[in-house]
């Protein structure tokens, strides 16, 4: 299983803003789509960054925010995404947002961007592979009986 196997699995597709939308219009939109972080694009629709709830949370906690903050104040800049490769184990991509405590992962292929996985995609994927495989076994198990 790898990251791309991750982002065949997902539905409704990859969600972006740009960095002058404001964080209202972002969490409106992470609300209406039920997403928990979203990509920012620049004009040519390259990876700009990523901003998240925990993103949002931290400036509100701060009171750092006005009804004119816009994502690029608050986002994770391209340069600071921790990614992963397409071809990259899940067990790899579960490391690495373990590792570095993050509940969003950009998927790239080279330097383009393919999707964004959440904890909760890889998790979902985990467990209905373990599953399966419990039930290959027991079904192995009762055939040699």
């Amino acid at each position: 299983m790898t990251a791309n196997d991750l982002l065949k699995r997902q539905v409704g597709g990859l969600f972006s803003v740009s960095g002058e939308t404001s964080l209202h219009e972002c969490a409106t939109l992470m609300t209406d789509k039920d997403v928990g972080a979203l990509v920012v694009l620049d004009a040519q629709n390259q990876l700009s960054g990523i901003v998240s709830e925990r993103d949002i949370i931290r400036v509100l906690s701060k009171n750092q925010i006005s009804d004119s903050t816009k994502v690029k104040e608050i986002m994770v800049s391209a340069d600071e995404i921790i990614s992963a490769q397409k071809t990259e184990s899940i067990t790899d991509v579960m490391e690495k947002m373990n590792s570095n405590f993050i509940r969003h992962i950009v998927i790239m292929d080279g330097d383009k961007l393919l999707g964004l996985g959440s904890i909760r995609d890889v998790v979902r994927m985990v467990l209905d592979s373990t599953l399966l495989e419990n039930q290959q076994l027991k079904d192995y198990v009762y055939q040699a009986r």
